[in-house]
């Protein structure tokens, strides 16, 4: 089967844009590769054209132009592939926060608007919290913890940092994606085998999930390998025992 996407009529005419929020420290993009990454799937998902030169132009720009400090960026991608983005200062965050409990479910947490970050964003602006307080804490229709209204949650409990997985309907965080990987919350070891070959679709689902390594027992697609490597994804495929071919991140596979 063909990647599946979303075809809009005239896609430039559409009322929302792809957005990904990044730090920009010292002139230097945090995480960019994997932000990017993460735009070109939601692209793809929506049907908006996507070039990657284009985009990384765009943020360098901006980067000259904010060579020291700490910013935080706004990269927007319209429907017509256009790139826009824009610098703020990033002031710290007052410590200790104070967060609210919803008092309803977001039931729209299984949502592509939840999956992918785009500025369509009602569904959370209807849980924006309290004056005085720095965020809402949403949960399921199943009554399990998703994210807040503008970021992913971890909780120190008994010593343990905890996430909650993807699967309770939240978007898929850089932030959450790189602790996960680094091992600072649960399921660092988490491993995606599939029984056919690794296409872009299984692997841009695995890359969204946080999932640090996809093995599959056939052939991997040529976009499958790309885009492992620009999401620092490990990539393996015609696993059959103990032989394998390794096409990124080789160093996580020990034998």
């Amino acid at each position: 089967m063909g990647r599946e996407t979303r075809f809009f009529a005239g896609a430039w005419m559409t009322d929302f844009q792809i957005l990904e929020t990044l730090a920009l420290e010292q002139g230097v993009a945090r995480h960019l590769d994997r932000h990017l990454a993460r735009m070109a799937a939601s692209s793809a998902h929506f049907g908006y054209p996507w070039d990657e030169a284009r985009v990384r132009a765009c943020l360098a720009d901006l980067a000259a132009g904010h060579a020291s400090g700490l910013w935080r960026v706004r990269l927007l991608l319209d429907g017509a592939g256009n790139p826009q983005a824009q610098a703020f200062a990033l002031q710290p965050t007052a410590q200790p926060v104070r967060l609210q409990l919803a008092d309803r479910p977001l039931q729209e947490a299984h949502d592509e608007w939840v999956r992918h970050k785009t500025t369509r964003r009602a569904h959370y602006a209807a849980f924006a919290p309290a004056p005085g307080l720095f965020d809402t804490v949403l949960y399921n229709a199943a009554g399990e913890v998703t994210e807040s209204t503008f970021g992913n949650i971890a909780v120190l409990l008994d010593g343990r940092w905890l996430t909650p997985a993807l699967s309770c309907g939240l978007l898929p965080g850089v932030g959450r994606a790189v602790a996960l990987e680094q091992g600072r919350v649960p399921l660092t070891g988490t491993v995606l085998l599939v029984s056919g070959r690794a296409s872009f679709e299984l692997t841009q689902k695995a890359v969204m999930a946080g999932i640090p390594l996809l093995a599959a027992v056939s052939a991997p697609s040529s976009l499958a390998v790309d885009l492992a490597s620009q999401a620092g994804l490990t990539l393996v495929a015609f696993l059959r025992g103990e032989s394998m071919n390794v096409y990124t991140r080789p160093d996580r596979i020990v034998r």
